[in-house]
């Protein structure tokens, strides 16, 4: 009898320890969607204000030209940041996919007669 009780014990911590790690992987906060929602924000703000001074008087003793050179460097520094930084992380996609080109039905008829 005392076997039975040793067997039942150990069922208990082994089932208690096992809900300690399920429990503890379900509470480990998820990554974010969207890891770098700043960096996304300040690219979103830049390129609207570059095409602002694009489109601004060209009288402005060589200020506008400047300011539109910087900010096509901040822009540039920008997407570089965003780079590294899913470097770091392992995100292997940089850019967003484009969706894959419509193949005709024809194409589609032929390959699959080819296999």
């Amino acid at each position: 009898m005392k076997d039975t009780g040793f067997w039942k014990a150990s069922t208990l911590v082994l089932a208690g320890a096992l809900a300690l790690v399920l429990g503890h992987r379900a509470t480990v906060p998820e990554a974010s969607a969207d890891p770098q929602p700043h960096m996304k924000a300040a690219l979103a703000t830049l390129v609207p204000a570059k095409n602002q001074l694009a489109k601004a008087s060209h009288d402005k003793a060589g200020h506008r030209v400047k300011a539109i050179a910087l900010t096509d460097q901040a822009i540039d520094e920008v997407k570089k940041g965003m780079a590294a930084d899913n470097l770091q992380r392992g995100v292997l996609r940089l850019r967003p996919r484009r969706a894959p080109a419509r193949v005709p039905q024809v194409t589609r008829m032929v390959a699959t007669m080819a296999c």
